[in-house]
């Protein structure tokens, strides 16, 4: 996978400030709020667009995880090719 210096459209730029209408002229006693709805959005965002997540079979995982340390694990070449141009397309061709 190839990490760039590109910001993610996911992760709002700006920064978070203290909502001045919460202020009451008390310091230190707890009662200023901060706005965090540009961080809920883009997360509500990234929820969209994952979808729902799968369950994890965790025997499943377990029976792959014991072959691959025996040395068992043998996919079949057309199934890792196949993934891997997968892998290079999601990746926009580069990786």
């Amino acid at each position: 996978m190839k990490v760039s210096g590109k910001s993610s459209p996911m992760i709002p730029q700006e920064p978070v400030r203290l909502d001045p209408a919460a202020r009451t002229g008390r310091r230190g006693a707890g009662t200023e709020r901060v706005t965090l709805s540009a961080g809920i959005s883009a997360l509500e965002r990234l929820a969209l667009e994952i979808g729902p997540l799968r369950e994890v079979d965790e025997a499943r995982i377990a029976d792959l995880r014991q072959a691959v340390e025996n040395g068992t694990y043998a996919p079949p070449p057309r199934d890792v090719a196949a993934a891997l141009l997968r892998e290079i397309e999601a990746a926009g061709g580069v990786l």
